[in-house]
C-alpha cells in the first residue's frame, strides 16, 4: 500500500501504534539516465545485493552519518578508497604552482 506524506498524518491517528509501524516505509521514484542506471547495477551485483537493496544501504548511510565513527581507521580507509576509485586520476600540482612567489605578488 502506498500512502502519500499527508495520508499518513490521517492514517497514524486512525490505527494503533503497531500496525502503522508496518506501513510506515516510504517509496521513492527516481528518474536516472541508464548509463547511471547500469553504473548503479554493476556496483550492486560486485556487492552482491540487488539495485532497490544497494540504494537503500545508500541512503541508509547518508542519512546516519555517525555510524562512519565507529569504524576502525583502516575501514574507513578502505571506504574512502572504494569511494574514490572511479574519480578522474589527476596529477598533484609542481612544487613552483604552489609557491609563496606564484600565490602573492611579488611587488611590494
Amino acid at each position: 500500500m502506498n500512502i502519500s506524506c499527508d495520508d499518513r498524518s490521517r492514517w497514524r491517528r486512525l490505527l494503533s501504534p503497531g500496525v502503522f509501524a508496518k506501513m510506515d516505509a516510504m517509496t521513492i521514484r527516481i528518474e536516472i539516465a541508464p548509463d547511471t542506471e547500469a553504473k548503479l547495477s554493476a556496483q550492486a551485483a560486485a556487492r552482491g545485493v540487488t539495485l532497490p537493496d544497494y540504494l537503500r544501504q545508500i541512503l541508509e548511510q547518508q542519512a546516519n552519518p555517525a555510524s562512519g565513527a565507529q569504524l576502525s581507521p583502516a575501514a574507513k580507509a578502505a571506504l574512502w578508497r572504494e569511494s574514490t576509485k572511479d574519480l578522474p586520476d589527476t596529477r598533484p600540482l609542481p612544487d613552483n604552482a604552489i609557491g609563496r612567489e606564484s600565490i602573492y605578488d611579488t611587488r611590494l
